[in-house]
Parts: C-alpha cells; structure tokens; sequence
C-alpha cells in the first residue's frame, strides 16, 4: 500500500472514531436568558423510591447560580459528592460562564420520597431556579442508568 493509501486508511479510522466518540444529543433541553439546560436525564433503580438527574448547563455569558431545584413528584435537591461513597446536599450551584456538567459524579439532582415508582421511559419533572435567568421547567426523560451516562458523555 501506497503513502495515498495509508493516508486514506488513517482518515477513515479517524473518521469512524470521531463517530464513535460523539456523546448522542437525547434529554430535555431549555433555555431562559442567559442559561441553556441541554441532554437533562434522570434514571432510577426498581424497588427505590428515588432518581437522579444530571444535565449540561451552558452559560453564555457573565454569571449565573442554580439556587433551587424542586419536583411535584418528590423532594428534590442538588447533591454533591463528599468523600468516598458519601453525598451531601448543596444549597445552591455557582455557574461561571461557559459549561458546566451536573452529571452524577461530583454534582448531580436527587429526587427523593417520589409520590409513585417511575421507569424507564416515563418522564421526571424538574425546575431549576437561576438568580439571573429565571426558573426553567423541563420534563426530563428516564433512561437506563447506561444510556443516561453515554448521553452525559460518560
């Protein structure tokens, strides 16, 4: 094979990688003022009577903070990762513009003591509550905990 080729063969392989890579553009999105919600999912597991919902948050410019998150179907509020196997809740999320990733690992939405069990394929209902740009509500679809983490790119 020809330099021609070898070049063509890595342009493909590139190619299809990229492909591969690209995180899939699912779960709600909203925006208010300077603040847009993208691929917001929630997953649970059967038999508890809590989810989790994680979501890109995009600052387009100057500041912002996520002061509140609420549910009509349970208690929410935004956790935070606190030591090894440990959560705490967090009182509100400073946002600096540009992106940040509410996506299960460090921060992440618990709703808790939900009113009915939910599964894949119903909807969670959210409110984010921002200083700057107003409360979004979004209806967030449930996936399997697997297509939730690809769809937060992880």
């Amino acid at each position: 094979m020809g330099h021609a080729g070898i070049v063509a063969g890595l342009s493909l392989l590139l190619a299809l990688g990229a492909g591969c890579s690209r995180v899939p553009d699912v779960g709600a999105r909203a925006t208010a003022g300077n603040v847009t919600v993208r691929r917001a999912v929630a997953w649970t597991m059967s038999g508890i009577q809590s989810a989790t919902a994680g979501f890109e948050l995009d600052v387009t410019s100057g500041v912002d903070t996520l002061l509140a998150v609420s549910s009509p179907v349970g208690r929410a509020g935004l956790h935070a990762t606190h030591g090894p196997g440990g959560m705490r809740e967090i009182a509100s999320l400073p946002l600096a513009a540009g992106r940040t990733m509410v996506d299960g690992t460090q921060v992440h939405v618990m709703v808790q003591e939900l009113a009915a069990d939910i599964s894949v394929g119903d909807t969670l209902p959210l409110e984010l509550r921002f200083a700057q740009a107003g409360t979004l509500r979004l209806a967030v679809p449930v996936l399997r905990f697997s297509e939730a983490l690809t769809a937060l790119g992880r």
